[in-house]
């Protein structure tokens, strides 16, 4: 046995606890809307002897950039995990969003919601009937719509 292992057969240097699930790691709008993201990290063991849930593949959530990195390190450093893998995930909260056009015109379904955009932080967009269109926040230098990548989801890695 590993001299370093606790009792269970994990080493002791992968102490990190799972995380828990909250809204850490969102970018907010005007305090209205925002993008909620984590990351989705799945860890394989080389058996599930070794794993806290035993079972041998284990899926976490991870809600900000600071546990996903202590995950990944401890999962460097583990000799019984074989593989792990982590993935973006970012959906848009607009809970308290406007309901109002500029010009006070109710905004039906479809008429408003999260757009992303090329500076990351993606914007809130309003397009009423009326033709009034309002970006929260305001559009910027570095603003614009992302390029379409057929290929995506193709690439070998």
């Amino acid at each position: 046995m590993n001299p370093g292992a606790r009792p269970g057969g994990r080493p002791s240097g992968a102490d990190a606890d799972p995380p828990t699930w909250s809204y850490a790691c969102s970018i907010t709008v005007a305090g209205i809307a925002g993008w909620v993201c984590w990351w989705r990290v799945t860890l394989t063991w080389q058996s599930g002897q070794y794993s806290p849930t035993g079972e041998p593949v284990q899926i976490l959530d991870v809600t900000s950039p600071r546990q996903l990195r202590q995950l990944v390190l401890s999962a460097q450093r583990d000799p019984y995990i074989r593989d792990y893998r982590y993935f973006l995930h970012r959906h848009w909260d607009d809970t308290d969003a406007p309901r109002h056009c500029p010009r006070g015109h109710e905004l039906m379904p479809g008429q408003a919601g999260g757009r992303p955009c090329r500076c990351g932080v993606g914007h809130f967009v309003t397009d009423c009937y009326c033709g009034a269109v309002e970006h929260l926040p305001p559009l910027g230098p570095g603003c614009g719509e992302l390029p379409f990548d057929p290929e995506a989801g193709k690439h070998h890695w």
